[in-house]
């Protein structure tokens, strides 16, 4: 099992007397092990520090040590510049990833996120893709293959504060925050 993604890390160093050397920040990646109890707690599975470039960059991590259901996130800090951007793309999961069990239910799984989180979640529950930002949350109008890859994104325009749903590429959500499951 592995995670795959990419990754961007860029800060435009105004170089001053005094200045830090490299004020980016760092980009971890941490794993919570749902079936191994003594792996307790988020840990970090993956790490990385400073400028990077003004380009993209692809990190893969293997996930074969966790016991199978997992919980993953992304961790960002903030460097001393004020003109440091990270971004991620294209994260997968290779089709290894996860329990027999774990891929049979039907039941609340965690893409992103946990089922009381504040911030970004993404989930399946009930073959219906779940998406949201700050509580406000829309969902897929279809519902998702069963035991079959499918490439799910979630869109947030801060301007309009108008969110998608995206199955392979297409648009697949409702417009509001309002349950729609038939």
């Amino acid at each position: 099992c592995s995670l795959s993604f990419y990754y961007h890390m860029y800060a435009l160093s105004l170089l001053y007397e005094g200045a830090p050397l490299d004020g980016m920040g760092w980009l971890e990646v941490e794993v919570l092990d749902l079936v191994d109890s003594e792996k307790a707690g988020w840990q970090l599975a993956w790490s990385l520090r400073g400028n990077q470039g003004d380009a993209w960059h692809n990190a893969t991590i293997d996930l074969s040590r966790y016991g199978g259901a997992i919980q993953v996130r992304f961790v960002a800090w903030r460097g001393a510049l004020i003109r440091s951007d990270i971004a991620l793309d294209d994260i997968e999961f290779s089709a290894s990833c996860g329990m027999a069990d774990v891929c049979r239910s039907h039941t609340y799984k965690p893409i992103i996120g946990s089922s009381n989180a504040t911030g970004l979640t993404v989930h399946v529950e009930d073959s219906f893709v779940r998406a949201g930002f700050q509580g406000q949350a829309i969902n897929s109008t279809s519902r998702i293959p069963f035991n079959k890859w499918v490439h799910v994104a979630y869109q947030f325009d801060l301007t309009t504060r108008q969110q998608a749903i995206l199955v392979n590429g297409v648009k697949n959500s409702t417009d509001s925050g309002e349950e729609q499951h038939s």
